[in-house]
């Protein structure tokens, strides 16, 4: 049943217009600036990075670029990103207490997948409180930060130590003050954790629609409260392997949890279009969207290029209209 596969689609696209929307509230907030389009690249260019690096963890660096190279400064680029991401944070975790808890995400053979998962569990709220307490805890920030910057320095990543300490002293100023003023509006809060809430079900939901595609309309047999469960499981074991994607393990876990689910012969399909919907969707949509931003910067500068008597320039080659 296609059609199944076709809502898939549309729920990933949803999900990326929620996530787009976030970013818009968050912007808008620290800089009184509407910029949808902004928030959309933002969105797309970093689910591309978060799929291609260990942990899903590039996502938030470039994020952090793209939004400083648009307009943000770098305190509020900052504290959008990661504030955004704490907030993913508490309601993954949230979520993925309530899996582990519920009895009837045990439907198939996944007693493995479930332990992992607890692994991921753990794992995902120690980052949590490690954000929060340099979000909200000046001590510990200025301790683990400069206790990090004197490695790096130690390891001669960072050259020139006291310049590179100003710079750091400086970011977690800001940045505490950004995350700060999210905590202060219980309004901003409750909105980003129920937006938190709908991308992680709505991604999880994809594994539902795959089940109804391959077993409908004769061969239900749980609903989506259990499947969405599952995938969740799946999701929460995946995060804490290094490899991009967590792949291998990724399907693996699905196979362990869905495969009693699937007729003989197209548990292989369902787990083909699992990942292509969770995974090499965002790969392939970011890096159109980064193709085509990358173009029509290159377009716009050749246009001022060609173009001089239109505009003023300072000395530091700053172009003024």
């Amino acid at each position: 049943y296609y059609r199944f596969l076709f809502l898939a689609l549309g729920i990933q696209c949803l999900y990326l217009i929620v996530e787009t929307v976030k970013f818009t509230q968050l912007i808008y907030r620290s800089t009184k600036r509407f910029m949808p389009i902004v928030a959309f690249k933002t969105t797309a260019i970093g689910r591309y990075w978060d799929c291609i690096t260990p942990f899903g963890s590039g996502g938030q660096p470039f994020q952090i670029m793209y939004l400083k190279k648009n307009g943000c400064s770098g305190d509020v680029a900052t504290g959008t990103v990661l504030g955004k991401h704490i907030f993913w944070q508490i309601a993954y975790i949230i979520i993925g207490i309530i899996v582990l808890v519920l009895p009837f995400n045990l439907y198939t053979g996944g007693n493995v997948v479930k332990y992992v998962a607890l692994a991921g569990l753990l794992v995902n709220f120690l980052l949590l409180l490690l954000v929060v307490l340099v979000s909200i805890n000046r001590k510990v920030g200025y301790k683990l930060i400069v206790g990090g910057l004197k490695i790096l320095a130690k390891m001669k990543i960072v050259k020139n130590y006291d310049k590179a300490f100003v710079k750091v002293v400086q970011f977690i100023e800001n940045y505490q003050k950004c995350v700060r003023s999210f905590a202060k509006s219980p309004v901003q809060f409750i909105t980003q954790l129920i937006y938190a809430f709908v991308n992680i079900l709505l991604n999880a939901t994809v594994a539902y629609c795959i089940y109804l595609a391959f077993n409908y309309p004769n061969n239900i047999a749980i609903g989506w409260p259990q499947i969405v469960s599952m995938a969740l499981l799946c999701e929460l074991a995946t995060s804490i392997i290094p490899i991009p994607g967590g792949s291998g393990f990724a399907e693996i876990s699905f196979v362990a949890m869905f495969s009693l689910l699937f007729k003989e012969g197209t548990v292989f399909w369902a787990l083909l279009f699992w990942r292509i919907f969770t995974y090499y969707f965002f790969i392939i949509f970011g890096f159109i969207v980064t193709l085509i931003d990358a173009f029509t910067k290159k377009k716009r500068i050749n246009k001022l290029v060609n173009q001089p008597d239109e505009f003023v320039y300072s000395k530091d080659d700053e172009i003024i209209k």
